[in-house]
């Protein structure tokens, strides 16, 4: 215990001394610890920052689930079940009116909501001036039911302000899409700020083929709709909401192609999709197990799935920050080895007056450890204020609304990785300090920085291999995995091309004119393969994390591409088995003098008298809007077939 007593004693002076020591050095060279620190809080701060906006991320991918799935449950629909579905004019698979009715008789026995939407496809939006079309862009219709799109938020619009989308595309249902009465329409502000367009606020457009005429009645924000909502609309930013009924106006049958369910509060989700996979199965299914083959997503999985990006980003964006502390570590060694060149005259005293070589490599490395700790400190307040700045980048690359708050874990982590990266870093001026001999007090003109020696720079290099690499995996996890014979053969390039150039660097002793012929050529032979393996193992190593990096960035961008995945199949197109029943479940509506309008049903009898919305202008046009005497007659010929 006495012993104990008298180590921790010395060892307690000992970090005195050292620190007092540290912090007179670190004010006498105070331009090159401001430069060290530089290295350091730039790197934190890097790390901060980039990891904050991960937890952003993650925040918005893992929290308001059912607001990002526009329901409790939605179903895509694809070719995967023909049971359910048919072709739209575009040949997009939408759900047939068979499935559009079995999913109405079921949210009626089950107690739950339904709301329809046409999600999918491009159409070409021209702009009329003066009943002239002028200019054109391709953007995505989105065709919603304003009365429940979305169950669980309201898409309020900024013109006019403070009015939502409900309000707008329900204030004018009955208009006749003429010039004189319009139609209403809400485009995004991506459309409003297209040098094309640059639609505003009472403008007139067509849709389509058709002759229809809209006019803006809102502008909703390009953020209403995300990547997580609606990938293709999120990424393009050029879209419009309408009516689902207006479908007809087009020429097209007013079936969606998804559907959200809303779930009662106090049931199980997983229960009441069990329950519509169910009934669906046995009212429609023949050949296709739906339990297998309908796409859906719901709450649950989509949990499980966005905790799952979240963290994958995560690792990504820390691994980014860990590359630029990587750089700031350039810095810290640069400095260390200028302060120990300058202070070789005081350690050469200090050894003098009985300092042994390793406190000498303690001493400067408190002062490494000081410098780390500081800058990590300073770099995190930094990386706080950056990464409120940075919140926007994120927002537009990742096309989210992100909320900023602070998150201590980002901060810890910037303070560890600083502390660790620069200690490392400073290591090996340090352990050059330790080397330098009393000698130099009696020559002090001819002072050279000595050699750390092969041994322990290879020592040193392989310990920050180790240290490195458990950084790296520690992030990584499993997400990348290298077997025994990789890891040696980077790990023995890394040391194969530090040890060449050492090697082909250092002093040998005085020899005989055979003997440095021989010894020469062996020198420079042995150099030359350990650094010709080294370059050649970290051109690999290097190689291989520009590969994965981009196939980790390729994999997220797919993610976020296909998150509706289930919405497309690639099998062959499906024969259209219910072309004549693609009807709008739409209530018959009343004319001015009472007479009551043919269901949609019977003006949908007969397909061949229906323009697509792909056919030419001249046919759209000639084609009138549903309830006029034309589609009296459609409707006549085909009951009567």
């Amino acid at each position: 215990m006495r012993e104990m007593g008298i180590f921790l004693s010395g060892l307690v002076r000992f970090l005195r001394f050292a620190l007092h020591h540290s912090l007179r050095d670190m004010w006498r060279n105070r331009t090159r610890t401001v430069f060290a620190l530089i290295c350091v809080v730039t790197g934190v701060s890097a790390v901060v920052a980039l990891r904050s906006l991960a937890f952003m991320v993650g925040d918005e991918l893992t929290t308001n689930l059912a607001q990002i799935n526009r329901g409790d449950i939605r179903l895509y629909a694809t070719r995967r079940v023909p049971e359910l579905t048919t072709l739209s004019g575009q040949q997009l698979p939408v759900f047939n009116q068979q499935a559009v009715e079995a999913l109405r008789a079921w949210a009626a026995e089950e107690g739950v909501a339904l709301s329809f939407a046409r999600l999918s496809g491009a159409w070409p939006l021209r702009q009329v001036v003066n009943e002239e079309e002028v200019t054109a862009q391709t953007i995505v219709a989105l065709f919603i039911e304003p009365e429940t799109y979305p169950f669980y938020d309201h898409i309020v619009l900024r013109e006019p302000a403070g009015a939502t989308l409900a309000d707008v595309l329900l204030a004018d249902r009955e208009a006749q899409g003429t010039p004189e009465d319009p139609r209403p329409l809400v485009i995004s502000t991506g459309l409003a700020r297209e040098s094309g367009l640059g639609l505003q606020v009472g403008d007139r457009v067509r849709l389509g083929a058709s002759g229809t005429t809209y006019e803006v009645r809102g502008i909703a924000s390009t953020s209403a709709e995300t990547v997580l909502t609606l990938p293709a609309a999120a990424f393009l930013g050029l879209y419009v909401y309408l009516p689902l009924d207006d479908l007809r106006w087009l020429n097209e049958p007013v079936l969606p192609d998804q559907v959200f369910v809303k779930v009662p509060l106090g049931r199980e989700i997983e229960q009441v999709e069990e329950s519509l996979v169910t009934y669906l199965q046995e009212r429609l299914g023949s050949e296709s197990s739906f339990d297998e083959q309908l796409s859906r997503s719901t709450v649950p999985e989509l949990a499980e799935e966005n905790t799952e990006v979240a963290g994958i980003i995560d690792d990504m964006i820390l691994t980014i920050g860990l590359s630029s502390l990587l750089i700031g570590g350039i810095g810290i060694v640069n400095t260390m080895l200028v302060v120990v060149n300058r202070r070789m005259l005081e350690i050469a005293v200090l050894k003098t007056l009985g300092l042994k070589a390793y406190r000498v490599t303690l001493l400067f490395l408190v002062e490494a450890l000081l410098m780390g700790l500081i800058g990590s400190v300073i770099g995190a307040g930094v990386g706080v204020v950056l990464s409120y700045l940075v919140r926007g980048v994120g927002e537009e690359a990742f096309a989210l609304t992100l909320e900023w708050r602070l998150y201590p874990a980002a901060m810890i982590s910037g303070l560890f990785l600083g502390v660790i990266m620069t200690t490392l870093f400073g290591f090996m001026p340090t352990l050059i300090a330790g080397q330098v001999r009393p000698a130099i007090v009696l020559r002090p003109n001819d002072a050279e920085m000595p050699p750390a020696g092969l041994v322990q720079t290879l020592l040193v290099i392989a310990g920050m291999i180790a240290v490195l690499g458990f950084l790296v995996s520690s992030i990584v996890e499993d997400a990348l995995s290298f077997g025994p014979e990789i890891m040696l053969a980077g790990g023995g390039g890394l040391i194969g091309l530090f040890a060449g150039a050492i090697l082909a660097n250092q002093r040998g002793p005085v020899l005989t004119t055979t003997q440095k012929r021989y010894t020469s050529k062996l020198r420079s032979i042995i150099a030359r393969i350990l650094w010709g393996y080294g370059a050649l193992a970290i051109g690999a190593a290097i190689a291989s994390v520009i590969v994965l990096i981009l196939i980790a960035a390729i994999l997220v961008g797919l993610y976020f591409l296909v998150v509706d995945r289930k919405s497309q199949a690639t099998e062959e197109p499906l024969v259209d088995p219910a072309a004549g029943e693609m009807a709008a479940p739409a209530e018959p509506a009343a004319d001015a003098g009472g007479a009551v309008e043919p269901a949609a049903d019977e003006t949908q009898a007969d397909q061949s008298e229906i323009a697509p919305a792909n056919s030419s202008p001249e046919a759209a046009t000639e084609a009138d809007p549903p309830g006029d005497a034309r589609t009296t007659e459609s409707a006549g010929s085909g009951g009567g077939g």
